[in-house]
């Protein structure tokens, strides 16, 4: 039973090695945000959200020191980076983050490229739909109230609903959290935000850190293209393979071998039975050497003296051995 289920485990293992990862940066001082490495600066990060959750974001690439880096930001509107100085600042990888699919109204909880748990969810209503792009997590806490809008958990994302339904004034900040109508899991009837039942959030409370990734998308399968070029390091293209070349460098290693033994055949049987025809002729080399060789012995037809042929010396040299060697109030309702 013990080899049964490591057969079973060992492919998922293996994939999950294979996927997507990413690294993460916190900001416990804040961070000055700038167009490019050592550029204009464009933004000033605080040290913690509005929530109280310290400063992490998700890195989508760096110079090739690793002094700058190009991080998804908080800020409106959705879907901006900058980069920021990495120099002192500390930074993880994970192989951690959630894929949302809009059109299948579900999320997956992933490592790598394989799925550890999948929940459906409810989506932004017509008026008010989700935005698609790569978010991070930024906060993470309990609300207290189980029974509330929100359920009992919620994680704050990085992404901000750009169409608030008129009178709405709990602010824009999207989230991942639980619901006091579960009969909306798995339609369109949010504010933006994904609502989960609270088993969900059960699980997914543990495995989520802050700066996890978020990625939402219309498919599942755009989800995972989308992760995949985010990821960090890239992983580089697959080097093409060497030619493979033979020892006898491009020559035929089953025609040498034939040469080779027509060779040592035929100076067994010019030995043996220098005036015996028939040997000599069964016995001659394969039509690939040159059509001229050495010595008296090049006249057409049969031979009627013993002069032994003379092969080229690229013949003579090669033995046989040598040929086989080679804070909620800041989250919209959802």
């Amino acid at each position: 039973m013990g080899l049964a289920l490591l057969a079973v485990a060992l492919p998922a293992q293996a994939r999950a090695s294979d996927g997507p990862r990413f690294l993460l940066v916190s900001a416990p001082h804040g961070a000055t945000v700038r167009s490019s490495p050592g550029g204009a600066t464009v933004a000033h990060l605080p040290a913690a959200t509005p929530l109280g959750a310290p400063t992490w974001l998700w890195v989508l690439r760096t110079t090739p020191h690793h002094r700058w880096g190009r991080v998804v930001l908080p800020l409106k509107p959705n879907g901006r980076t900058g980069w920021i100085n990495l120099r002192g600042l500390r930074t993880v990888h994970t192989g951690t983050w959630i894929r949302a699919s809009l059109h299948g109204r579900r999320i997956w909880l992933m490592h790598g490229s394989h799925a550890l748990a999948s929940f459906s969810a409810a989506i932004g209503a017509v008026a008010t739909p989700t935005p698609v792009g790569r978010f991070s997590v930024t906060d993470s806490l309990a609300t207290g109230h189980s029974s509330g809008p929100f359920g009992w958990y919620a994680f704050g994302l990085s992404a901000h609903q750009p169409q608030l339904p008129p009178g709405w004034s709990g602010g824009d900040q999207l989230a991942i959290h639980g619901t006091d109508d579960p009969a909306s899991i798995g339609t369109a009837a949010s504010h933006g935000c994904l609502r989960v039942s609270p088993q969900a959030l059960a699980r997914l409370r543990p495995a989520l850190r802050l700066g996890t990734p978020v990625v939402i998308m219309p498919s599942a399968r755009r989800a995972m293209v989308v992760a995949r070029a985010s990821a960090w390091p890239r992983r580089p293209a697959a080097p093409r393979p060497p030619p493979a070349r033979s020892a006898t460098n491009g020559f035929p290693t089953a025609l040498v071998l034939r040469v080779a033994q027509s060779v040592l055949t035929a100076s067994l049987a010019s030995t043996v039975s220098l005036h015996i025809v028939a040997p000599m002729a069964a016995t001659a080399p394969p039509a690939v050497l040159p059509r001229r060789v050495e010595g008296p012995a090049h006249r057409h037809g049969l031979r009627t003296h013993s002069t032994p042929i003379r092969y080229p010396h690229s013949l003579r040299a090669a033995a046989p051995g040598s040929l086989l060697s080679a804070g909620l109030r800041l989250l919209p309702v959802g």
